[in-house]
């Protein structure tokens, strides 16, 4: 009991019992009355964005709900104290595997490893609200954007010593294009995106969020975006899948006399939609890089991929209600003979 009071008092209070006196001289003409007005750094005070996005794609919208979480340990309540919120850089983050490069090269003498699969875990956790005050209910909150942060004045607050106290920040509704994103070639899932695309550029700091989908908790986790536009993730739909099959892998010399190695792969991707409703999905693939002069590759795809680049090669697709569409990939390879080639890890 003495520990659990002790906490609670360094929580009002802080943990350090160091008291500070300032000396202050004054010179010139004398004055009666001054007014002194002075800034600091008060430690064991903070705040926390804490964020709620809810997915709701048959109203073409994300609707997004931010609050801070404020504490401080001065030892005393802050009574109409004009409360000031800075954000922090915003730092990218991406939530699905990255997709790995297809690199064919000259062998190293060194061991490969090929990039393993990741699994995306949600944590389901739901937080409490914290009871508002009347008279910060009634505060206006404003931005103020600053060259690389920005600046939330909420007002005149009541910040009771030790106690975490939640306020709204901001409520709105993005529209948004919803989509399945799959990458076959680590995963069969397809995971729920939305492109949301603003007027003006937002900064959200990173902080923690409760993600949903049509009211159902996915889980929490990190959560920050800057700029016009981003790409906001919902986990997988277990209707929406994406495989990928070997239908050919081959090596050989092609005549003696040329003096020549190829390689042929051939391989079918199937999108199939075991849903009652029609479904756009993008679907990445690794496209092989030639790193060296002597290696030629030559693609055949059915249908053409909709775009491509030298990283990867991209499908999007509308794949109807109980139907599956499929997609078929050829690479061939030539290269010299003499040349040991690491294949990549589509071996």
């Amino acid at each position: 009991q003495m520990k659990e009071l002790q906490d609670e008092l360094n929580r009002a209070a802080g943990s350090k019992e160091t008291a500070w006196a300032a000396t202050i001289t004054f010179s010139g003409s004398l004055q009666n009355e001054a007014v002194i007005s002075y800034n600091y750094t008060l430690a064991g005070c903070g705040w926390l964005p804490l964020y709620r996005i809810e997915a709701l794609p048959a109203g073409k919208q994300v609707t997004f709900s931010w609050e801070a979480e404020l504490w401080q340990s001065s030892g005393e309540d802050w009574k109409q104290a004009q409360i000031n919120l800075a954000t922090m850089q915003p730092a990218a983050s991406v939530t699905p595997p990255d997709l790995p490069d297809w690199i064919i090269q000259q062998r190293k003498r060194r061991s490969y490893q090929p990039l393993m699969r990741e699994n995306l875990k949600a944590e389901a956790m739901l937080e409490k609200r914290a009871a508002l005050s009347e008279t910060d209910e009634e505060e206006k909150i404003a931005e103020s954007v600053k060259t690389t942060y920005s600046v939330w004045s909420i007002g005149r607050r009541n910040i009771t010593a030790g106690d975490r106290q939640r306020l709204k920040i901001k409520e709105d509704n993005w529209p948004a294009d919803f989509f399945f994103l799959a990458r076959p070639a680590l995963s069969p899932q397809a995971f729920v995106c939305a492109q949301v695309k603003f007027a003006a550029p937002l900064e959200i700091p990173p902080g923690q969020a409760i993600f949903l989908i049509d009211g159902a908790v996915l889980g929490k986790r990190d959560f920050n975006l800057a700029g016009v536009e981003g790409l906001l993730f919902f986990g997988t739909s277990p209707l929406i899948t994406v495989t990928s099959s070997t239908l050919a892998q081959k090596a050989g010399a092609k005549t003696v006399f040329q003096n020549k190695q190829t390689q042929l792969w051939q391989w079918l991707i199937e999108a199939n939609n075991s849903s009652g409703n029609n479904a756009r999905i993008r679907i990445e693939e690794p496209a092989p890089q030639a790193r060296d002069e002597r290696i030629r590759l030559n693609f055949q795809q059915k249908p053409e991929p909709t775009e491509k680049d030298h990283t990867k090669f991209v499908w999007i697709i509308d794949v109807p209600a109980k139907q599956k569409i499929a997609i078929e990939n050829t690479v061939e390879l030539e290269a010299p003979k003499e040349l040991e080639l690491d294949l990549g890890w589509r071996r």
